[in-house]
């Protein structure tokens, strides 16, 4: 659910900057999100065992480039689908805005209805 927000949260700024709608951002956006944290941690953790132990920062290293492997070969793999963006959406400031307000006001609809369910 965090992955679809924040695919359409982002798509008015993609599409006011860069004038690009992406096709596969929610299927990537779906497959990475597992390994994000994990990659994450691993990072932290190596960037704290090479402070202690130079081995053990590269052992873990080891560890965070698996899954960073897995994070850039995944993206790299889903741009290189056919029509997997597209040129040419320039959406400008008051198109953008207008998205961007429509979002929020989907989302606070939504709250609401949460809210009006766990009171009945």
């Amino acid at each position: 659910m965090a992955t679809t927000a924040a695919t359409f949260a982002t798509m008015p700024i993609m599409l006011f900057a860069f004038g690009r709608l992406s096709f596969v951002a929610l299927p990537t956006n779906i497959l990475l999100l597992p390994f994000i944290p994990v990659t994450m941690l691993a990072g932290f953790i190596m960037t704290l065992a090479s402070l202690v132990f130079v081995p053990a920062g590269r052992l873990f290293g080891l560890v965070t480039q698996i899954f960073t492997t897995y994070d850039l070969s995944l993206v790299k793999l889903m741009s290189r689908v056919p029509l997997a963006s597209m040129n040419g959406f320039y959406a400008g400031l008051a198109v953008s805005l207008a998205m961007a307000c429509g979002l929020i006001g989907v989302a606070v609809y939504i709250k609401i209805k949460e809210n009006d369910v766990a009171l009945s």
